[in-house]
């Protein structure tokens, strides 16, 4: 069924973990739906899609009503976790590919576990703890949290973070693509960086340039007397009392 273009929602923080689908792999999403027409609904949370991006983009580009399944606080206690449930087990996705999604991920969980400590009293100087043991995603790194989130281990995660942090714009789509281990480029960052810090030291040690101290002509006559042989001597006093008087 056709139906009127509308603004795009806005997407939830969470989805925004995986990239959109672009080129070809839109393009035949398209043509399914097409197809096919939608058989899996697009997913808000309030007001924001928490899942099915593509799938509103493709009907939005068609004309096509957008199925859409409305979900509540309840339904998805943790978005982070919930997002990233759906698309690992859609997608076959390479270690370094997960480790990357893991380390966008990170930041959230951290402002998640800030956000129990302080409900729960952990921040409240003077205030008894009343944060429960089995509280997920607080009571341990967020790196692990982030790690457990996308199975791979912390070290992997933070091999990540350092790429995401540092990496040209082309290595982080070369690891995100699954074309490049995710620990081969966090090792290559490492090799630039101690090259440049090695690079820093020896320019800060290095002594400046001192210009060599001016020679007295006397002196260096003097010098040059001394080192004179007799014969050389000779020459220099007969040259000195010609007619010219030494010049030439």
């Amino acid at each position: 069924m056709k139906a009127t273009i509308t603004t795009e929602p806005p997407f939830h923080v969470a989805a925004a973990l995986f990239p959109l689908l672009e080129g070809q792999e839109f393009a035949d999403l398209v043509e399914d739906i097409r197809a096919n027409g939608q058989s899996v609904p697009v997913e808000f949370l309030g007001d924001q899609i928490i899942d099915g991006r593509n799938r509103w983009r493709a009907c939005q580009q068609l004309g096509f009503d957008v199925r859409r399944k409305d979900l509540s606080p309840s339904d998805v206690p943790d978005p982070v976790r919930y997002v990233l449930s759906l698309n690992l087990t859609r997608r076959h996705l390479t270690d370094s590919q997960r480790a990357m999604i893991g380390a966008k991920a990170l930041e959230i969980f951290k402002q998640q576990a800030k956000a129990r400590q302080k409900q729960h009293g952990q921040t409240a100087p003077g205030k008894k703890k009343t944060l429960p043991a089995n509280v997920p995603g607080v009571s341990g790194d967020a790196r692990d949290a982030a790690g457990a989130a996308v199975k791979v281990s912390g070290k992997s995660i933070d091999a990540a973070a350092r790429v995401l942090a540092s990496g040209k714009p082309s290595v982080v789509q070369a690891v995100e693509a699954g074309q490049l281990s995710v620990h081969a480029a966090a090792r290559s960052l490492a090799k630039r960086s101690a090259k440049a810090s090695r690079a820093a030291t020896k320019s800060k040690n290095k002594k400046p340039a001192t210009k060599p101290p001016a020679i007295d002509p006397y002196k260096q006559l003097v010098m040059w007397w001394q080192r004179a042989d007799q014969e050389t001597r000779t020459r220099f006093q007969e040259f000195i009392a010609g007619p010219a008087g030494g010049r030439p």
